[in-house]
């Protein structure tokens, strides 16, 4: 063999390693920015569902705050945080779309989140027409009360099973990393 069909055998083998490795990275960044996508989206509804859990209690607080003062001041706090709650619900019902089972557990969440708020809600109407000594006995009925550890419950749940997800996104995330850098070096 001529040096020339040397040389020509020897570009076309390195150039032929070269395009497989050139497939095999672009492939693996293009999976790695998906799980990377996953990853943040993950967080983000980690996120949000801490912010379902902190609005529900705050408008529990606010609640209270107006039943024991009487104060109005304290339902316009009351509405904002129900305000943040309804966003943080909504984003929910957007960041989980497309997975059936979370959307599931969206809708019981979102069934116990209005159960709650008509109570808390009917809590209010009783202080401002028959004043703190009814509005009391209503509270002491435990109205409500069950429907609001569901939601803490699902949203504890849906926090630990996304946690779970998050770390095997982040080994899988790593795993991708290292086959780009091993298929570059």
């Amino acid at each position: 063999m001529r040096i020339w069909m040397k040389l020509a055998v020897g570009c076309g083998i390195s150039l032929a390693v070269l395009l497989a490795l050139s497939v095999l990275a672009y492939r693996t960044q293009n999976a790695l920015e998906e799980t990377s996508n996953r990853v943040t989206s993950t967080h983000k509804l980690i996120e949000t569902l801490g912010g379902v859990h902190t609005h529900l209690l705050e408008v529990e607080s606010y609640q209270r705050r107006y039943l024991l003062s009487g104060d109005e001041k304290c339902l316009a706090s009351y509405a904002s945080s129900r305000a943040e709650l309804d966003a943080d619900l909504q984003e929910l019902e957007s960041l989980t779309a497309g997975d059936v089972a979370k959307q599931r557990r969206l809708r019981e969440i979102q069934d116990n989140r209005k159960t709650r708020i008509e109570s808390l809600d009917e809590g209010i109407g009783v202080r401002k027409e028959k004043g703190l000594e009814a509005a009391g006995l209503h509270v002491a009925q435990g109205a409500g009360v069950q429907a609001t550890q569901r939601v803490v419950d699902d949203v504890e749940q849906m926090i630990k099973d996304e946690k779970a997800n998050l770390a095997a996104r982040q080994a899988d995330a790593q795993a991708k990393r290292d086959t780009v850098y091993a298929s570059v070096t």
